[in-house]
């Protein structure tokens, strides 16, 4: 979308006419240098000679406009510059009609309005090229400059062209305005120049603009030289300014062809309000070419009066700027040394006030400067850690990190990575620290590796408690199921590497609802606390006890020898427990359903988890205040249940599927039927006929026998009225 073509910039045709362009205008200046020629053929080819570069430059131009459909100023710029050299084109091809067909005079013949366009063209060109505009202080420079550059460009082409022109008497009144007109029409192509020059971006560098600039400065020489030519020796004729034009050409050329192909340099920045006008030699040149020009004409009438008063005025000028650049460098070395000394001072004030120790150590670790925040933070005073290495005070396992840092930071220049160490404090506690490393050694005023470190100890803390909390029960203190079960897959996997056994064993508090519900949830609380203390004395200390929530705890006992020992265990854990409690000063008497659960093949930590919590519920389903171990046969028989849940609840939510048996109560002295007891059956579409046995219990736990109660009752009583009717 920005017209760059796909292809390499060297296989673009465009690049290659400046090359030819080169080599054309070589071949031209070699074929005219090799002898004086005076004949017909000779004066068609001067007269031909520029129209192929007139053509190649408008070309380029157009060209390079395209280039730039986001940038409509450039854009703009470019489509006018175009025109002007079309306007010289056809100037030229008119001036050969009228020189060589008419046999006329093309000097002062009225065809010279076709170049004329060329200037004001060319001029809106320069300014429609984005340019800064200055706030109000840098305008005024830049019109003094621009002021400084038009008065002495102004005054030279006066005295060297209009000057002269003035007083050729032989010239037609034609010739007379066509040979003012161009000169003028220089000095407005030397402003737009100097605008073009001085109000640039301060961001802009070289590139396409340089070349630009070197081109037209060159073409507007060689214009101004052939007009002194044309005075001269008239219109017809080789000059010695046609090198000059040539050049002008080619490089006019290379800077279109970069507009084309803009190099990073060349990259357009936007145009700032607040941007300063750089510096310019323009001004200087054009003073020193106009005092040049005065010291010519001195010499011409020495030793006259004005002569002696030219030479004197300039000497002293020039002792005056000298004197005034004399200022300005001593202005900027007092202003650099000003400088120097606030950031000296800045930097003083920052490294003494900051919350961080700053420390200068050299490759052999000895350390050379301590800010003084070193005696807040560590204690010590600057000079008692000066000349010494700073392994000194550091803790013996954070020796080996600080080597790797200091040899990290002095093999590469920047920053390093943080490292955390832990330093000694001056009181002899341990500090943890974070260090960053910046390597200054090829930096004169430093020639070492500074050294960042702050005190991170309350951050430290922070996060091992905030670890603790997210892995630990916060009432017992004990592991969480997160950390439980995380312990428990690095053991299977030890498990697996070594052929051990370990063991889970799940614990479950009976009946201590009953406690909450009597003493209230503080008394439960610690009740916990008391049986999480006494669960640890059970175990050795490689074990891990665990919290999972509620009044249920979980063991894990690894390298388990055998199911005795793991026996053992559950035995010392249910003594433990029924030892009785001292609860808000009532005894309190509990026990524990435990159950077990082995692992020495594959399988999850989940899983095992899960078994031992099947095992318990196979205990406190046979009475509670025992342990049971797992058996396959319990995972089948819980699928089972959880199965026959479901089923019980669709067959409740749907009905139909219940039935109700009668069985007659009888007196037995008189043999009357005194009543009848209603016995619920289940009639299962896959199980078939279901004894209470069977669904009963599992309604009671689950809580569905209530809907099914009165279910029964409804159905008795509609059966009741039946039999009555």
């Amino acid at each position: 979308g920005d017209g760059r073509p796909a292809r390499p910039r060297w296989q673009d045709w465009a690049t290659a006419i400046p090359v030819l362009a080169v080599a054309y205008c070589l071949a031209y200046v070699i074929w005219k240098a090799s002898g004086p020629r005076d004949d017909m053929f000779t004066h068609v080819v001067a007269r031909l000679v520029f129209l192929p570069l007139n053509a190649g430059t408008a070309l380029l131009a157009w060209r390079a406009s395209r280039r730039h459909r986001d940038d409509p100023k450039t854009r703009r710029a470019l489509s006018l510059i175009t025109w002007a050299f079309l306007c010289v084109m056809v100037g030229n091809i008119v001036s050969f009609y009228v020189g060589m067909v008419m046999d006329g005079d093309p000097g002062s013949s009225w065809i010279n309005i076709f170049y004329f366009p060329f200037y004001p063209l060319f001029v809106l060109g320069l300014l429609s090229f984005p340019l800064t505009r200055r706030v109000e202080h840098e305008s005024r420079k830049f019109l003094l400059d621009a002021a400084a550059v038009l008065t002495g460009g102004g005054t030279s082409i006066w005295f060297l062209v209009l000057r002269p022109t003035t007083q050729m008497q032989h010239l037609t009144p034609l010739a007379s305005a066509i040979a003012l007109a161009c000169p003028l029409g220089d000095i407005l192509l030397l402003w737009g120049v100097v605008a073009f020059v001085m109000r640039r971006p301060a961001s802009s560098r070289g590139g396409a603009r340089t070349w630009f600039v070197t081109g037209l400065t060159l073409y507007t020489v060689s214009d101004l030289a052939n007009d002194l030519e044309f005075l001269n020796g008239g219109w017809f004729g080789l000059t010695s300014t046609d090198v000059i034009y040539l050049a002008a050409y080619c490089v006019l050329m290379v800077a279109l062809e970069r507009f084309w192909w803009p190099s990073p340099a060349d990259v357009r920045d936007e145009p700032q309000a607040s941007d300063v006008q750089p510096f310019s030699a323009l001004p200087y040149v054009a003073a020193a070419f106009v005092y040049g020009l005065l010291l010519v004409v001195a010499a011409r009438e020495w030793p006259s009066a004005l002569s002696l008063l030219s030479l004197g005025a300039m000497l002293t000028t020039v002792f005056v700027v000298l004197r005034q650049l004399e200022a300005v460098r001593e202005n900027t070395r007092l202003s650099t040394e000003r400088a120097a000394r606030e950031n000296e001072s800045r930097f003083r004030a920052l490294v003494q006030h900051s919350t961080d120790v700053i420390m200068i150590v050299g490759p052999d670790a000895v350390i050379r400067f301590l800010s003084p925040s070193v005696t807040r933070i560590f204690g010590y005073r600057a000079e008692e850690l000066v000349g010494r290495r700073i392994m000194d005070v550091l803790h013996h396992e954070s020796v080996e990190n600080a080597a790797t840092l200091l040899a990290s930071a002095a093999s590469q220049p920047g920053a390093t990575a943080p490292a955390t160490w832990r330093v000694r404090h001056r009181d002899g506690r341990m500090l943890d620290v974070e260090t960053v490393g910046t390597n200054l050694l090829d930096e004169p005023t430093v020639r070492g590796i500074v050294l960042n470190t702050r005190d991170v100890s309350e951050r430290k803390a922070l996060e091992q408690q905030l670890t603790h909390q997210a892995f630990h029960d916060p009432l017992t203190g004990l592991a969480n199921r997160v950390l439980f079960l995380d312990r428990v897959s690095h053991a299977r996997s030890l498990v697996q590497r070594h052929d051990q056994m370990l063991a889970v064993l799940f614990i479950d508090l009976d009946g201590f609802k009953t406690i909450n519900d009597s003493l209230g949830h503080a008394a439960g609380d610690r009740l916990l606390a008391v049986i999480a203390t006494r669960l640890l004395g059970c175990v050795r200390t490689s074990d891990t006890v665990a919290r999972l929530g509620g009044d249920e705890f979980a063991l894990l006992v690894e390298d388990a020898t055998d199911e005795a020992a793991t026996a053992a265990v559950a035995e010392r854990i249910a003594a433990s427990v029924r030892h009785p409690l001292l609860i808000d000063g009532k005894e309190v008497f509990m026990t524990a359903s435990i159950g077990i659960a082995t692992a020495n093949e594959d399988g999850s930590a989940a899983d095992l988890l899960r078994n031992a919590d099947m095992a318990m519920y196979v205990a406190k389903s046979k009475g509670k205040a025992r342990w049971e171990r797992f058996e396959p046969g319990m995972h089948a028989k819980a699928l089972e249940r959880l199965d026959l849940e479901a089923e019980l609840r669709r067959a409740l939510d749907h009905g139909g599927e219940f039935v109700l048996l009668y069985q007659p109560i009888v007196q037995l002295q008189t043999g009357e039927v005194k009543g009848v007891e209603a016995l619920v059956r289940w009639m299962h579409p896959q199980r078939g006929m279901l004894t209470p046995v069977q669904f009963i219990p599992l309604a009671e736990e689950t809580g569905l026998i209530v809907p099914l109660g009165l279910w029964v009752l409804r159905e008795a009583c509609r059966q009741a009225q039946v039999w009555e009717q």
